[in-house]
């Protein structure tokens, strides 16, 4: 596992990535740790891409003037591309183009968690959950028949639960000041939601 790694326990990876941390937990009969290590790198090569706090990222790069887009890897393009369409579809709410410069963390961790269950899959799970700071990709069930159950903390309080949802194959993601203090930035009027 990675040197930043937190461990594994049981049938959980708990991993430090992103500056949060992921958990990817496979529910799956067998061996899983080569999938893990499969998904643990997926995660840190996204961070090493995308931050805006690593200085020698693309992201950090490009803000700089350093790289261009076109010269970036190549997931620069894909995610950026994903934000044309959404930035069109939410009148410019949704975007990467803020004041501080190209930041496109609002999409990357959900993107990237998504991508580390199709890893999963691809390595042969019907069953687990990738989490990461407030967004889960969920597949299948969380024991036999039983399916996952995810509880959504208050941003005000959180110790306490607002609400659980629960399901199969889905997906959640949260976002408030709970933790990270005014992290949500109106790109209207250039402040804190």
């Amino acid at each position: 596992m990675s040197d930043t790694g937190l461990g594994t326990t049981g049938r959980t990876h708990v991993e430090h990535c992103m500056g949060t941390v992921f958990s990817v937990a496979v529910r799956d009969p067998g061996a899983w740790d080569n999938a893990r290590r499969e998904v643990v790198a997926w995660l840190h090569h996204v961070d090493a891409v995308f931050s805006t706090y690593r200085e020698h990222s693309d992201i950090s790069r490009i803000r700089r003037g350093e790289l261009t887009i076109a010269g970036a890897d190549p997931l620069v393009r894909e995610v950026l591309s994903w934000y044309d369409v959404l930035t069109t579809e939410t009148g410019g709410y949704f975007t990467a183009d803020l004041p501080g410069g190209l930041d496109p963390t609002g999409l990357v961790k959900g993107w990237a968690i998504e991508r580390a269950s199709d890893l999963l899959r691809d390595c042969g799970s019907h069953n687990h959950a990738v989490n990461g700071g407030g967004d889960m990709q969920i597949a299948g069930d969380a024991a036999p028949g039983r399916p996952w159950r995810v509880g959504v903390s208050d941003p005000q309080h959180n110790n306490q639960i607002l609400t659980v949802v629960t399901g199969r194959d889905f997906a959640v993601a949260t976002s408030g000041n709970g933790e990270r203090g005014e992290h949500i930035v109106d790109p209207i009027a250039h402040m804190p939601a």
